[in-house]
């Protein structure tokens, strides 16, 4: 969004005060004819009122109004989205502006307005690498007076710390809201939400899944599988509840049903955490600490005994333990590890008859591959493979393949020869930025560190 106005030159308002404030140093342009601005607006998420957006570029117009007698061209940059996210179109777009050294200033309202990170402090210094100005009136930064990055520390640090705190906030108030049932999350098949529901104590049991989870259980203790019990919901036609996308049972929805202790009347919360990637500013889910788990016990929601409940449980983990990863040093192998890192051909190599994936499997003392689609009670081929008999196999019809091919050394040759050369070439010049990186920081410290020297101790810095 660009366009361009000129301010009323130093007119004076109807109650006699001075229409424009001169900066120091003032506000001017590189042309010396017009001001050319980048001014950001940005809000969290879209739960925030979208009108702020133009408050925020209406809040610069009249920064700029009362700040200079030039014509003013201004690009407003609007997002919304995290402060902490680094990947975000809008920064690069930002990013890309500056860099072009067209502009005369960047106006925020504030840092965390870019980035909610120390991210901001450093944008704010390719600015002045590019001859842009940096404006932050609510954090009293100002890139061409002295001093400026003592307040753009203390400014970016302050912004973080609120993201921390306002977490903390947030968080302690749902588990407070949790422990008195005034939370209700999404409820297994069976459970029903009334309207308005305002505690879990209003919640109810469907008469027709306590029949139906009585007799699950009562399968599983006459050792029935996962997969016969989908196969049973979905005959008796029983309904996979409101929150699943598949309208038919599988096995693994059963598991889910049969593992979660809502059956046995308890609740539980935090079972997840969030953790960001600083990398990118997204963040991602990983298993709480045991610490941080909270459950409620609700009695009316008991579908199963909590005894009998816990019993079953013990005799699953009894019948499937042969078939578990072997933990290494305590810890599963493949925790945090997505499912496409696997070995080759896992994933890759498919059914024949049912054009299923195979997957690794087997027991700990064997490396076999099964068709899902078998695994899922989708295919009848109930067919296992050897894995490091097919590797071989494959590795050898491959290998014939390869030895078949005309001239196949010289240009093997020359393509590994090629990668080397444009291995060695993207290596030296990641060496190279990452020692002109090492300087630029050193160059940081150094002038932090004079800062703070200049200004004495932090009790004496000057403050927004």
């Amino acid at each position: 969004m660009s366009n361009s106005r000129k301010p009323d030159n130093g007119k004076k308002k109807s109650d006699g005060k001075n229409f424009v404030s001169q900066l120091n140093p003032p506000l001017t342009p590189k042309n010396g004819v017009c001001l050319r601005v980048l001014a950001v607006c940005r809000i969290s998420g879209k739960n925030q009122d979208e009108k702020s957006l133009d408050d925020q570029e209406n809040f610069y117009r009249e920064y700029l109004a009362n700040h200079t007698t030039f014509p003013v061209e201004i690009t407003v940059v609007k997002s919304v989205g995290s402060g902490e996210r680094l990947d975000r179109d809008e920064s690069a777009e930002i990013i890309a502006a500056v860099e072009s050294g067209r502009y005369d200033l960047l106006l925020v309202e504030d840092l965390g307005r870019v980035y909610r990170r120390i991210h901001a402090l450093l944008l704010c210094e390719d600015c002045v690498d590019a001859g842009v100005r940096v404006i932050s009136p609510n954090d009293n930064v100002d890139t061409s007076v002295e001093g400026w990055m003592v307040h753009g520390i203390f400014a970016v640090l302050r912004h973080e710390q609120y993201n921390k705190d306002t977490a903390k906030r947030i968080r302690r108030t749902l588990r407070n809201r949790f422990l008195q049932g005034l939370i209700v999350q999404c409820l297994i098949a069976g459970i029903i939400k009334p309207p308005g529901l305002k505690s879990d104590a209003e919640l109810q049991k469907d008469p027709q899944y306590e029949e139906a989870y009585d007799e699950m259980f009562t399968r599983l203790e006459d050792e029935a599988g996962f997969p016969e019990i989908a196969d049973w919901f979905n005959d008796i036609q029983l309904s996979v509840g409101p929150y699943c996308r598949s309208k038919r049972w599988t096995a693994k929805m059963v598991r889910r049903i049969v593992l979660n202790p809502i059956l046995k009347g308890i609740r539980y919360c935090n079972d997840k955490i969030s953790v960001r990637v600083n990398e990118t500013g997204r963040r991602k889910s990983v298993k709480a600490p045991p610490e941080e788990l909270l459950e409620r016990f609700c009695p009316h929601l008991v579908f199963i005994e909590p005894e009998r409940y816990d019993r079953v449980i013990a005799l699953i983990n009894r019948r499937n333990e042969k078939h578990r990863r072997r933990l290494v040093d305590g810890v599963d192998p493949r925790k945090n590890v997505a499912r496409m890192v696997t070995e080759f051909p896992g994933q890759l190599a498919r059914c024949g008859t049912c054009g299923h994936l195979f997957y690794w499997t087997g027991t700990a003392d064997q490396k076999m591959m099964s068709c899902s689609g078998c695994l899922e009670y989708h295919c009848w081929n109930a067919i296992n493979i050897n894995g490091p008999f097919l590797q071989r196999k494959l590795l050898d019809g491959i290998w014939a393949e390869i030895r078949s091919l005309p001239e196949f050394g010289p240009q093997f040759q020359r393509l590994v020869a090629e990668r080397y050369h444009e291995a060695t070439t993207k290596k030296n010049a990641s060496k190279i930025a990452k020692q002109k990186e090492i300087a630029r920081l050193e160059t940081q410290i150094q002038r932090v560190m004079k800062t703070i020297e200049d200004y004495g101790e932090p009790a004496h810095f000057p403050t927004a």
